[in-house]
């Protein structure tokens, strides 16, 4: 018999696989309807997971940005001059005011607060301060360096890309992406997501917690009723 230098591997996700242990009793109610429950989430979970942004073709020229948002927290991820995208809170540094408002993306040079109009390069940095002669702190100009210029700086979150995907976290001491994707990018290769173009981008508000639709996603139970 002659080896196929082509012949076919089986993926990893068509092997037969032992089946989980997921148990046979029942959960609480709370987990879709308690405050208190949603709150260890976001302290548990969100804030420690990689979520997914904005689609990588969204950022073609230096200064174009996205607003995002997770839960209660808002982000901007823009273009760098360096042609890297970075990631902040979208809050202004002064008076924790929302620095950007209004449409999901644009372009900038820099972003100014609508309120005392601090303003900040899209790096980041410090760019501008009005009647800086009535800030002591600011007497000699605007730190240009050490602790300072971080200080003022816009607090930036981790960024990576796969699939065409920007993902965030939120937590400083976050494993790298792939590390927490696993077995994912070899289970959806064959889709080359990152050759994907995104033509419209939608928001759907469901009167429902996000795990009723997530649960229902991940199960094939109801499918032979409810999909034929």
């Amino acid at each position: 018999m002659t080896k196929n230098n082509n012949s076919y591997r089986t993926p990893s996700i068509d092997r037969d696989t032992p089946l989980p242990n997921i148990g046979d009793t029942r959960f609480s109610g709370e987990r879709f309807h308690s405050a208190e429950f949603m709150q260890k989430e976001w302290t548990h979970l969100w804030r420690r997971v990689w979520n997914m942004g904005p689609r990588l073709e969204e950022f073609s020229e230096v200064g174009d940005y996205v607003i995002h948002k997770l839960g209660k927290e808002s982000f901007i991820f823009v273009l760098d001059k360096d042609h890297t995208i970075r990631a902040y809170y979208n809050v202004c540094q002064h008076r924790g005011n929302r620095l950007v408002c209004g449409d999901r993306n644009g372009k900038a040079r820099f972003f100014k607060c609508a309120f005392h109009a601090w303003s900040w390069n899209i790096d980041g940095s410090i760019k501008g301060v009005p009647d800086q002669d009535t800030f002591p702190q600011f007497k000699d100009g605007l730190p240009k360096d050490g602790p300072r210029k971080d200080e003022l700086a816009l607090s930036e979150i981790k960024v990576d890309n796969w699939g065409g995907w920007l993902w965030f976290n939120i937590d400083g001491k976050a494993e790298p992406l792939l590390d927490f994707l696993g077995v994912l990018p070899e289970h959806i290769a064959p889709y080359r997501m990152q050759d994907m173009r995104a033509y419209v981008n939608a928001t759907f508000l469901w009167d429902c917690n996000w795990k009723i639709a997530v649960d229902a996603f991940n199960e094939s139970y109801h499918l032979s009723l409810i999909h034929i």
